[in-house]
């Protein structure tokens, strides 16, 4: 008869591609917990093994006896159990009985074993594994190290091996003398440096052929990294990396070109928004190739960002702090300069950035620095410019009054510059004329102040003060023009038209164009334009309130002047203001001039490059086509004298006694 053939088919390939993934998955993750279930228990069980031989001794106690079962012992002695009457015994005792059979006799128990005796065919595989758990280091004597050896097989079960390690004790000499040998081994190395020195020049050459190796570096991992931000942003890494520069010969220079280097990469490379964190969500969720690359790019650049931002602060505090680093390649009087460009990056960046991350931080880092006593550090921490120009809309209302005060303070100290004061008060009127017009202030004290430094500003070659005056007369007069008084914008028209005889012509053209604005917004300003009296009381002019100096008793009489300058824009000017400031005929200024600010013309007309626009004809010569010669202007006998006296020599002695009398009877 054939063997029934088995209805469980063993499934074929087709089948198996015809199966679910979730299913293979599923199996997958199936036997990965199975795996981590057993090495669980493994090394549970490792554990009880350590616990159980902690407090062995090396040498294991051998066995007093062993014994063998003989073949079918077992058999015979499970057919005695099942013989006994069990009629006459109770539950308990029938237990009892079955538990002390199940056990081993101490007699015939292996006392170097934990497992039990009567474990049939696996008693061998089990020893063995029990000793594959024990661990390998045993309790080590004082007086000797032992080396455990392959164990040896046998039939009572595993003999460990092991023997005695030597060790070679030197004597104490020797150690001193090899002590004393290695100061002479170094001694020597460095009398073999001090021997070989390099010549300044060479030290020089070399310093220079470093710095271009590294140039060369920074540069290439620059271009790189513009170049490609997405796949390059690892590169930023390597390159901040060259602010740890160990070499002390360059150093101080490799970390000033490397702060600079990346504070341009990253004013390149940084994008127009902030980055913020992703959420746990967003991190699990799967996204395209071209985002997930996106988002590491963008991870790596807020961390670089961070980094650099923190290196730059460190490198600030050691300076303040004078802390001395541990490594010598940088040293204490170089702190200054690197802390400087440290300082000139954070500033850059706050500018180029403001909306990025991590700018509340920088500015954290610069406010202290305002204070700085010296000019060129706390000149670049200043941070009134940029209030002046996008931070002006964020200030809180409530803040104003403060702002205003803390300002005020700033200019009636005596501590600021010309160019740091009207700094100051074009931060006032910026914000005034945003949010702040809503509130009723009367900036009068600024007015006063400056009306007051109209005088001092310097006329000299930079003449950049200038330009920052005529942004503040267009915030002060222009705009507010509902806000300010007639005497007042008559007052700032008499002293603009003063400072404009003693300026260069770009900041001459500059105010006269300020002064035709200020006539526009206040048409009874023509009043200066005539010689007659408008009221009581006479002009006063080192008076320093406008409201109080009586401008409207006086004319603009430097129009005038004006009109003779050198410049031939600054004569068409002052002729424009003269007449009235027309906006049509014949006296109205060119389309080219009369659409261009103030600030516009300051530096159309600039001549920091010693050059006129247009170019100036130089002045006519007032010298005489001919003149008279010598000769012609003396009489005959005076003419003869002189020619005789020429032709003298020199032994020839002149008597002028002779031709005394002569001339005395004469007379």
């Amino acid at each position: 008869m054939a063997p029934t053939r088995s209805k469980k088919r063993r499934p074929t390939f087709r089948r198996l591609l015809k199966t679910s993934g979730m299913k293979l998955e599923n199996k997958l993750k199936n036997r990965q917990l199975k795996q981590q279930n057993v090495a669980k228990k493994q090394r549970k069980e490792q554990k009880r093994l350590r616990q159980a031989v902690k407090g062995a001794v090396a040498d294991m106690p051998r066995p007093l006896e062993t014994y063998c079962s003989r073949p079918g012992e077992e058999e015979e002695e499970e057919e005695f159990l099942e013989s006994l009457p069990t009629d006459m015994m109770e539950d308990d005792d029938l237990q009892q009985l079955t538990s002390l059979a199940q056990r081993a006799s101490f007699i015939t128990r292996d006392l170097s074993s934990c497992g039990p005796v009567h474990s049939g065919k696996r008693r061998s595989s089990e020893v063995v594994r029990g000793y594959e758990k024990v661990p390998r280091k045993m309790v080590r004597t004082e007086e000797k190290e032992v080396i455990h050896l392959l164990p040896i097989k046998d039939k009572t079960g595993l003999i460990p091996q092991s023997i005695e390690r030597v060790v070679e004790t030197k004597p104490e000499e020797d150690e001193e003398d090899e002590a004393a040998a290695e100061p002479d081994e170094s001694d020597n190395e460095m009398a073999l440096q001090s021997s070989v020195q390099l010549t300044p020049a060479q030290r020089e050459r070399l310093r220079a052929e470093k710095i271009n190796q590294k140039k060369m570096t920074i540069g290439s991992l620059g271009s790189a990294i513009v170049s490609d931000p997405i796949s390059s942003v690892k590169r930023l890494k390597e390159l901040r990396g060259m602010l740890m520069e160990a070499d002390p010969s360059v150093a101080v220079t490799i970390r000033k070109l490397v702060m600079v280097s990346l504070m341009e990469i990253f004013k390149d490379i940084v994008p127009s928004y902030r980055i913020r964190p992703l959420t746990a969500e967003e991190k699990t969720t799967k996204v395209k190739k071209e985002t997930r690359q996106l988002r590491e790019f963008e991870e790596g650049l807020v961390s670089q960002y961070k980094f650099y931002l923190e290196d730059l602060e460190q490198t600030i505090k050691d300076w303040k702090q004078k802390k001395k680093k541990r490594s010598q390649a940088v040293g204490f009087q170089s702190y200054q300069g690197l802390a400087e460009v440290a300082i000139r990056c954070l500033c850059e960046l706050l500018l180029a950035l403001p909306h990025f991350n991590f700018h509340n931080n920088i500015i954290v880092v610069l406010v202290p620095l305002m204070n700085d006593p010296v000019r060129k550090r706390h000149t670049h921490c200043c941070v009134v410019t940029c209030c002046c120009f996008s931070f002006a809309h964020l200030i809180n209302l409530e803040f104003f009054d403060d702002l205003l005060n803390v300002l005020q303070n700033l200019i009636q100290s005596g501590d600021l510059t010309n160019q740091e004061s009207l700094h100051c008060i074009q931060t006032v009127f910026t914000i005034l004329s945003g949010q702040g017009d809503v509130l009723n202030i009367d900036p009068l004290n600024f007015y006063s102040q400056l009306y007051q430094m109209l005088p001092h500003l310097h006329a000299g070659a930079p003449n950049d003060d200038v330009a920052i005056l005529l942004r503040c007369l267009d915030a002060m007069l222009t705009r507010r023009r509902k806000q300010v008084t007639l005497q007042r914008a008559m007052a700032f028209v008499k002293r603009l038209s003063m400072l404009s005889l003693h300026v260069l012509p770009n900041a001459s053209v500059g105010i006269l164009a300020a002064n035709r604005a200020a006539m526009h917004s206040f048409p009874k300003c023509d009043f200066l334009l005539d010689n007659e009296v408008q009221g009581s009381g006479f002009y006063l002019p080192e008076l320093d309130q406008p409201e109080h100096c009586n401008a409207q008793n006086t004319a603009l009489w430097e129009l005038h002047t004006l009109q003779r300058h050198y410049h031939p824009v600054v004569r068409r000017f002052a002729v424009h203001l003269s007449l009235g400031a027309p906006s049509d005929g014949s006296a109205a200024l060119s389309v080219d001039l009369s659409r261009r600010s103030p600030v516009e013309l300051f530096h159309d007309y600039s001549v920091r490059d010693m050059t006129f626009n247009p170019p100036v004809a130089p002045p006519a010569s007032k010298k005489k086509d001919h003149f008279l010669v010598g000769t012609s202007l003396l009489d005959a006998e005076l003419q003869r004298r002189v020619d005789d006296v020429l032709n003298t020599t020199e032994d020839t002695q002149l008597d002028f006694t002779a031709t005394r009398p002569h001339r005395t009877s004469q007379q």
